[in-house]
C-alpha cells in the first residue's frame, strides 16, 4: 500500500466521523444546553424539533426523553409526568440520563400510569381476504391517541433501498409486484407531525409477501434449484503472535509502533471515562444546589471536567484510527512479501 492510500483511508474514517457529527444539529445543541444547564435554550431547540415533525423513531425518542427532563426539572414533577408518560408509552424500556430525584420522581409515576393503562400495540393484518396486498393497522391500545396513519417501507429485492409509500389513515397498499414476487416490507406508525411512533417488522426483519399461486416466487439463490457448491476455502494470513523481540520489531515495525500506540489510547480512554464520572457527579450537585439558575462560577468545575474529558476522547479516539492504519499497513505489506 502506498502512503497516498493511507492518507484516503484517513480521510473517509475522518469524513465519517464529521459526517456523524453534523447529524441532528439541532438536537445535539439541545443535549449540550442541558448537559450546561442551560435549559431554556433547550426548550426553545427542542420545541421546534417537536414542531418540525418527520422524525425517525430513535430520533424522535431522544427529544420526548430530553423534553421530559427539561420540563420536570423547569415546571416541575406533574408536568415532567405528563411528558415521560409520552415516551414510556412508546418505549417502556426508557429511563432518565440521571438518576436525582427531581428526574426520577416524575417518571417512576408515569411508569406506574403505563404499567396500569399500557403502552402503544399495533398489529397489521389483510384488509380483505381477497385484497392480500391492502394491509390495515389495527391498534391494539393506543392510550393516548397518539397514532394517525401508516406508511410501508418496501424492498423490491434483496440489495435494494427501501422505499417509502405513504398510508392512507391506517390502511397501506404493497406495489403490485408483491403479487408476482415476493418482496420485503415493514410498516410504520406515524402520529400527525409523521414522527414515527412504533414499527411493525424492521430493515433487518421484514415481512415477506406471499405471491399468488400462479407467480411463485423465484428461489433466493438467484432462479437456480442446483445445491450452491460449499464455498472454497481461502488461507487466511494469521497475525503475528504480539511478543517484543528484536525479530519482530525488525520485520513489523508499524505493528510494533500501532500497539504501543493502542495501548497508550486505551489509557487515555479510561482517563476520559474516570473524568466523565466525575463530571457527572457535579452536575448532579448542581442539580440540586442552583438548577436552573446556576451562576457562571458554579459551572466552572464542570465545564472544566467536560471539557478535560472531550480532550481525552478525542485523543484515545485519534490513537485508535492511527493504530487501525498502522495494523492495515502492516498487513498489507506483510502479504506482499509473501
Amino acid at each position: 500500500m502506498r502512503l497516498p492510500a493511507v492518507g484516503v483511508l484517513i480521510a473517509i474514517v475522518a469524513h465519517a466521523a464529521v459526517g456523524h457529527a453534523a447529524d441532528s444539529p439541532s438536537l445535539k445543541s439541545a443535549t449540550r444546553a442541558v448537559r450546561e444547564l442551560r435549559y431554556p435554550d433547550a426548550r426553545a431547540e427542542l420545541e421546534a424539533l417537536v414542531k418540525q415533525g418527520g422524525h425517525p423513531r430513535e430520533r424522535f425518542l431522544s427529544i420526548l426523553q430530553l423534553e421530559a427532563e427539561v420540563v420536570s426539572i423547569m415546571d416541575g414533577a406533574e408536568a415532567g409526568e405528563r411528558e415521560f408518560r409520552r415516551l414510556l408509552v412508546l418505549d417502556p424500556t426508557r429511563t432518565p440520563s440521571r438518576r436525582t430525584p427531581v428526574l426520577m420522581m416524575p417518571f417512576e409515576r408515569a411508569r406506574k400510569w403505563v404499567a396500569v393503562n399500557g403502552a402503544l400495540k399495533a398489529v397489521a393484518t389483510p384488509a380483505q381476504a381477497e385484497a392480500p396486498l391492502e394491509l390495515e393497522v389495527r391498534l391494539a391500545n393506543d392510550p393516548l391517541a397518539m397514532a394517525s396513519s401508516v406508511r410501508v417501507q418496501v424492498q423490491s429485492a434483496e440489495g435494494k433501498p427501501y422505499v417509502a409509500i405513504p398510508g392512507r389513515g391506517l390502511r397501506a397498499t404493497l406495489p403490485a409486484e408483491a403479487a408476482e414476487h415476493e418482496v420485503a416490507y415493514y410498516l410504520e406508525v406515524l402520529d400527525a407531525s409523521e414522527n414515527v411512533l412504533a414499527t411493525i417488522g424492521s430493515a433487518e426483519d421484514p415481512q415477506l409477501s406471499t405471491p399468488s399461486e400462479s407467480q411463485p416466487a423465484p428461489p433466493k439463490n438467484g432462479g437456480s434449484t442446483e445445491t450452491p457448491s460449499a464455498p472454497r476455502a481461502v488461507p487466511a494470513h494469521p497475525l503475528p503472535s504480539v511478543s517484543t523481540s528484536p525479530s519482530l520489531r525488525q520485520r513489523h515495525p508499524l505493528l510494533v509502533a500501532g500497539l504501543g500506540v493502542g495501548g497508550v489510547s486505551l489509557g487515555l480512554l479510561g482517563a476520559a471515562i474516570g473524568v466523565d464520572v466525575t463530571a457527572g457527579a457535579e452536575y448532579n450537585a448542581l442539580t440540586h444546589r442552583c438548577a436552573p439558575k446556576c451562576t457562571s462560577a458554579d459551572l466552572q468545575t464542570l465545564s472544566l471536567e467536560r471539557g478535560l474529558a472531550a480532550t481525552f476522547y478525542a485523543l484515545a479516539a485519534g490513537g485508535l484510527v492511527t493504530t487501525l492504519v498502522l495494523v492495515i499497513v502492516d498487513r498489507v505489506r506483510a502479504a506482499h512479501h509473501h
